[in-house]
């Protein structure tokens, strides 16, 4: 069971549970990923295990590890959007970029939770080579 106030540093709400609403993809997001078809991978990450980087997830389709596809080489470019900018949007993209692949961070679909820092950021992630635009 979650803390009752949790501090949004080492504790968390319950949020993003499999299955649920709060998990599935935005409408125009899951719109946008038919229209692209193949060129788009949906990727599950944590599924009970906590977890911020979707390199600990696997694709939806083929069951694959993200790392193993990074691995390979044979991304064009990962772009990286959701919930939240300051944590899993964070470690994705440096996990990402470290790994190899180019990276785009579209910051006007995502969120932080806590908007203040996002300045510095967006500092760390352009140093470290991940392209922040928007969509």
């Amino acid at each position: 069971m979650p803390p009752a106030a949790p501090d949004f540093v080492d504790t968390w709400p319950v949020h993003c549970v499999a299955e649920t609403p709060g998990a599935a993809l935005h409408p125009e997001m899951a719109a946008l990923a038919e229209e692209l078809g193949e060129r788009v991978e949906i990727v599950r990450k944590g599924y009970g295990i906590p977890s911020y980087s979707v390199l600990e997830g696997t694709v939806v389709a083929t069951g694959e590890s993200v790392q193993d596809l990074l691995a390979a080489g044979d991304w064009e470019r990962v772009d990286v959007v959701g919930l939240a900018y300051d944590f899993c949007v964070r470690a994705t993209a440096l996990g990402a970029v470290a790994a190899g692949a180019p990276v785009r961070v579209l910051s006007d679909l995502t969120a932080a939770v806590h908007a203040a820092g996002i300045p510095a950021l967006e500092q760390e992630l352009a140093v470290a080579g991940v392209e922040v635009t928007a969509s």
